[in-house]
């Protein structure tokens, strides 16, 4: 029984890594080069085939920008939070979404990645 817990969480670490890089639109060579491992192992290891390392997840975090935890666990230690507005009608704004800020080290672009990453949570 908890081989199939540590293989389910298995894939969700690897699911996690995967919609991160879809997101960064990064491709699978340009990760596998970051983390040191083939572009097979590396496809391997993003559809949860494949056992990984503690050094594989925490590469491919700094690659994201992002904490190893958010990959672990889907959360982040050092979230705060803001509001995003979507764009809509002058007249009839949009409702605001209350969602996690990532701390100040995060860009722009990894607000979004992160935003989109809570999002399929």
């Amino acid at each position: 029984m908890e081989k199939t817990d540590l293989k389910a969480q298995l894939g969700e670490v690897a699911q996690r890594i995967r919609t991160m890089r879809e997101i960064t639109g990064l491709s699978e060579e340009e990760m596998a080069r970051c983390t040191g491992v083939s572009t097979e192992e590396y496809a391997h290891c993003e559809e949860g085939e494949q056992d990984f390392s503690f050094t594989f997840i925490y590469k491919c975090a700094k690659r994201f920008g992002v904490d190893p935890t958010d990959l672990i666990r889907g959360v982040s230690p050092t979230l705060s939070s803001y509001t995003i507005v979507r764009h809509g009608d002058a007249h009839n704004p949009p409702p605001r979404l209350q969602v996690p800020e990532p701390g100040p080290a995060l860009q722009e672009q990894d607000r979004r990645a992160l935003f989109c990453h809570h999002a399929l949570l």
